[in-house]
């Protein structure tokens, strides 16, 4: 088990100044303290003598206005004896011991990477697929039973039952913690923006080459999902459709995977056609947004 300073935090932060001092304040009072917490802050207004500010605190401002390239920038910012990192979105609101039990669990288990779940308070926690709609959910590979899978069309499958054990995955969410000494080689998508969706599960398949990943459902971590940084359906949909592409690069079974995607992005395709009646502009949008993305994915299949 790490002792005090012996692991970073990374918090990749936008225009959120209060939930952002409230999770550092939370973070200096835990019974583990990091070596140092790094603060990738792409904000419009940039304040670099925010209060809650301490010798373990790096606040770095940048343009980049990209989760995947601010928690990059992140990475070059740790020192390089540093046993193990986390990385955590800003509005999270952790116990008072999550460092020590992630970390437990990341040496214990002999893991390269470990998550607890993610859970907001404010909305109904999501279920395992049933019923003719978890049927067709599953049919088109848009969800399965099984937790912590990353289905043939590289859609990632949350672990979703609380005081399970440890579970191995196949993918972590992007709250996290690794074996920094193990994949402080691998980045995040350079290229990919904003919510930057789908960055935590290419950075996992990359990273479960090189080990094992475990998810502790008994470390509840709450997630309060601030709603006005929700990024568009538009934007959204076609994140799910290009960014999720991108895992391709990664994987072996390439024609697996593609059968896969094309065959999710049809079923998606299908059931935002059948919710034009009851919720027209958001259909519109979500069909919109995966034309888009599959015309990103033609015009880089025409440069490669």
């Amino acid at each position: 088990m790490l002792a005090n300073g012996t692991f970073s935090v990374i918090i990749a932060t936008r225009n959120r100044k209060i939930p952002l001092k409230q999770l550092i304040e939370s973070l200096l009072k835990q019974s583990l303290l990091p070596k140092s917490i790094i603060i990738v802050d792409s904000s419009d207004i940039f304040e670099n003598s925010l209060e809650y500010l301490s010798e373990l605190v790096t606040h770095i401002h940048t343009s980049k206005k990209s989760i995947a390239q601010q928690r990059n920038l992140g990475l070059l910012n740790v020192c390089q004896d540093t046993a193990a990192i986390f990385f955590l979105d800003d509005d999270t609101c952790p116990e008072m011991n999550y460092f020590d039990k992630m970390l437990t669990t990341l040496w214990s288990s002999g893991a390269i990477g470990v998550s607890g779940l993610a859970l907001n308070p404010k909305r109904i926690q999501r279920k395992k697929p049933s019923g003719l709609q978890g049927t067709i959910r599953k049919f088109f590979l848009l969800d399965s039973n099984k937790d912590g899978a990353v289905l043939k069309s590289g859609i990632g499958i949350p672990v979703r039952e609380i005081n399970n054990g440890w579970i191995e995955a196949e993918w972590l969410i992007g709250c996290s913690c690794w074996n920094y000494q193990k994949i402080k080689h691998i980045q995040f998508e350079e290229d990919f923006k904003g919510y930057s969706l789908g960055e935590d599960l290419i950075f996992s398949v990359r990273a479960r080459k090189l080990g094992q990943l475990i998810v502790d459902s008994n470390i509840i971590l709450q997630h309060i999902e601030m709603l006005q940084n929700e990024t568009n359906i538009i934007q959204k949909n076609f994140m799910w459709v290009y960014y999720r592409f991108r895992l391709s690069k990664y994987l072996d079974g390439k024609f697996q995977f593609y059968l896969g995607f094309y065959w999710s992005i049809i079923g998606r395709i299908l059931v935002s056609i059948f919710s034009i009646f009851l919720q027209p502009k958001k259909s519109f949008h979500q069909i919109f947004g995966i034309v888009i993305g599959l015309g990103y994915i033609f015009k880089a299949s025409l440069k490669s």
